[in-house]
């Protein structure tokens, strides 16, 4: 009777679990009676390495791995239900991960520039085209097994984790079945596209007899091979077939921003001198920012990612309200070899606002996605026994970019500088510590006779001249001869600094950001120069530097007047106008009345009050002369300076007249309490009228407010000068 009434109850549970729903029973859910589970379910996980060994390499690395921690599986315990629950997980990742493939490349795949993800590729279809149609073709029959998956009467205990084990089954093939849908006709494709891509480039070559996770292999190849290089242009490949003296080129210059352009923002140049003042960017991480005494010669932009930095500096002229800092952050990363994933958040968004899709694709698995996060060490280890091997510039320009990586990698921790808007003055500078290093760059003993300034001649039909100011602020000079074959078009005249004829013969295509200003000088910087941005009104061309060596003659033995600067030093050096701002006021309107560069400047020497704030401006103020002293006011508050630290200054400048350039500099003295720096302030004309200019650098306190405050405190003086300019007297003169 016992054993009978044990049978019945055993029949009627089993009877109410065949009745209940699949998706009935949860794991960990406690019984009816409120008390704990009846039972612990295991699970277990299928990883990309389960799915084929090529793929090993490539697991957690967030570009490629679409698996993450994994496709879930319940464990039984026995072989009557855990080789089905198995086989359906790995069916499904597989199929998870080749329609992730298949999704993020697609057809981008003929247009690879990245060695990660010609590699990825490459074993991912020689796995995928084999497995795909099999696993597609067993995804039905898994799933009507899965759903006749009942527990028998042995399995009472277990019956909780068959069950959740069952409904997860075919919760995964549901799935894989949607995303199989056209899945192995789309990865053949993709193999096809592969493969015309990797015979297409050196990846072939590069990769062959190479396995990923080879951290010896991949570290000799990131430091000797130059196919995985962002940027390999070097003073070797620049252009020096024929160098000129910088002043060999004396007629006047048109604004470059001024001249017509081609759709890809080049510029169409006809005979004649050009000239723009363009933001420009460190383009060698690990070299000084500043050479004394050598010229830049232009070159050719090449390397792994020169096609993604040559366009960077074509979107930031069409951005211009994108901040110079974060374009200059962008290319450190890309020089670094910086995974797009890896990136700061406000960093990506800087590369999607300035790239292309495809520009941006190029930038995602990069050669060091393939290290691994588990093999960064070892990798780094095997990189410095390979720097050892290389020249001291080059093995600073591989530490500089392990800094940098390393530097974002830390950019979502807080003091890393970065923030919603962008990056501090403080995170700024900690990068531009390990890629510009303080201080002049030391002689290079094997550097050519290159003069600053001097015009090099450019295969595309014309000069160039580069006079860097720093790193981040280039002038640049074009001059194309009159009757120059550049391009294929026109032709005859033979070239040279000769007269420049009045009507264009031709015209020249000029194209800023594919060249790359290199120095003479080895351990000096390679400049990435932004073109000018559309509509941009240019500020006339300045006076270079704007010290001048001659002014010294107005030294009186007493005044400490300074004619050079420590441009490396950011915590006390200044300059403005800052990068992609100007400081002008037009006096005058083209045409009016006494509208000439000769009237304007002779009222800026009428009245001290002209040329700089005055301590007084109840004073009238007194005709400016060449070498005076003026008492001036301090131009900014004084409560952003410490206390004590402005006592005893009386704020005096020592006035320089450049009649030749229409221009006075005031240089303070020692009594200032901003020495050492100096103002210049110019009169310039163009087509729209007259203009008044102000540049000014220095080294002292406050260098950043100094820059933040110029534009308000120079546009009062400005204001001065145009009453004294509307009601000046030029008859009685």
């Amino acid at each position: 009777m016992t054993r009978l009434l044990s049978c019945i109850l055993a029949a009627v549970f089993l009877t109410s679990l065949a009745a209940r729903p699949a998706f009935a029973i949860h794991l960990d859910s406690p019984s009816a009676r409120g008390g704990p589970p009846t039972s612990t379910i295991t699970e277990a996980r299928i990883v990309l390495s389960d799915l084929d060994a090529r793929l090993s390499p490539y697991q957690a690395t967030a570009r490629y791995d679409a698996l993450g921690e994994g496709v879930a599986y319940v464990v039984v315990g026995t072989d009557r239900y855990d080789p089905l629950f198995r086989e359906a997980a790995t069916a499904a990742a597989s199929i998870r991960q080749l329609r992730y493939a298949v999704d993020l490349f697609g057809d981008q795949a003929l247009a690879l520039s990245s060695p990660g993800d010609a590699l990825f590729l490459r074993d991912l279809t020689d796995w995928g085209i084999e497995a795909a149609p099999a696993l597609v073709a067993s995804l039905g029959g898994l799933l009507d097994t899965a759903q006749g998956v009942r527990p028998s009467w042995r399995d009472l205990g277990r019956a909780p984790a068959i069950l959740r084990g069952a409904s997860q089954t075919v919760d995964n093939l549901n799935t894989a079945q949607r995303e199989a849908r056209g899945l192995v006709t789309a990865l053949q494709g993709l193999g096809s596209s592969v493969a015309a891509s990797l015979q297409a480039t050196n990846f072939q070559a590069l990769l062959s007899g190479f396995t990923p996770g080879d951290v010896t292999g991949w570290a000799a190849r990131y430091v000797t091979n130059l196919e995985t290089q962002p940027l390999t242009t070097s003073l070797d490949a620049a252009y020096d077939t024929e160098v000129l003296r910088a002043d060999a080129v004396t007629a006047p210059s048109q604004p470059l921003a001024q001249q017509p352009r081609t759709p890809s923002g080049a510029f169409l140049l006809a005979p004649g001198v050009y000239e723009y003042d363009a933001r420009s960017y460190c383009l060698r991480a690990g070299t000084h920012g500043e050479s004394r005494g050598r010229g830049y010669l232009p070159a050719a932009l090449t390397g792994a990612r020169a096609s993604v930095i040559e366009e960077v500096l074509r979107g930031a002229a069409r951005h211009p309200e994108v901040p110079q800092q974060h374009v200059q952050l962008l290319l450190w990363a890309i020089i670094a070899q910086t995974d797009f994933d890896a990136m700061p958040t406000r960093l990506q968004q800087t590369a999607r606002m300035l790239l292309a899709p495809s520009d941006l694709l190029a930038l995602q698995g990069g050669p060091l996605s393939l290290i691994g996060s588990d093999r960064l060490e070892a990798f780094g280890a095997q990189v410095n026994q390979q720097l050892a091997s290389l020249s001291g510039p080059m093995q600073r320009a591989f530490q500089a970019e392990a800094g940098i990586r390393d530097l974002l990698a830390g950019s979502q921790s807080p003091g890393s500088g970065f923030n919603e808007v962008g990056i501090t003055e403080a995170g700024f500078e900690a990068f531009e510590r390990l890629a510009v290093p303080a201080g002049v760059a030391p002689p290079d003993a094997n550097a050519p006779d290159v003069d600053y300034g001097a015009w090099v001649w450019h295969p595309g039909g014309y000069y160039l001249s580069y006079r860097p100011r720093g790193y981040s602020r280039t002038n640049v000079r074009i001059y194309v001869p009159g009757g120059a074959s550049a391009n294929g078009v026109g032709g005859g005249a033979s070239r040279g600094p000769s007269a420049i004829e009045p009507f264009p013969v031709t015209q020249t295509i000029y194209d800023p950001a594919s060249t790359v200003a290199v120095p003479a000088n080895r351990n000096a910087q390679r400049l990435g120069t932004q073109p000018p941005s559309p509509g941009e009104e240019p500020p006339a061309p300045i006076s270079e530097p704007i010290a001048q060596v001659a002014d010294d003659r107005c030294e009186d033995g007493g005044g400490g007047m300074q004619v050079d600067y420590d441009r490396t030093n950011r915590s006390t050096y200044h300059r403005y106008p800052t990068p992609g701002t100007t400081i002008r006021t037009r006096m005058c309107e083209a045409g009016s009345p006494n509208c000439n560069r000769s009237s304007v400047y002779q009222v800026m020497l009428s009245n001290t009050h002209h040329i700089a704030p005055p301590e007084d401006p109840d004073t009238e103020g007194v005709p400016v002369t060449d070498c005076m002293v003026v008492d001036v006011e301090l131009t900014i508050p004084r409560t952003s300076i410490p206390a004590g630290i402005l006592t005893g200054f009386i704020d005096q400048v020592t006035t320089v007249v450049d009649t030749t350039n229409y221009a006075i500099r005031n240089y303070t003295r020692e009594n200032h309490a901003l020495h050492p720096g100096v103002v210049q302030r110019r009169v310039v004309e163009d087509r729209t009228g007259v203009w008044i200019e102000t540049n000014g650098e220095g080294n002292g306190i406050a260098p950043r407010t100094n820059e933040d405050l110029a534009p308000s405190v120079w546009a009062g003086v400005d204001a001065v000068l145009q009453r004294g300019f509307d009601t000046f007297d030029f008859d009685a003169r």
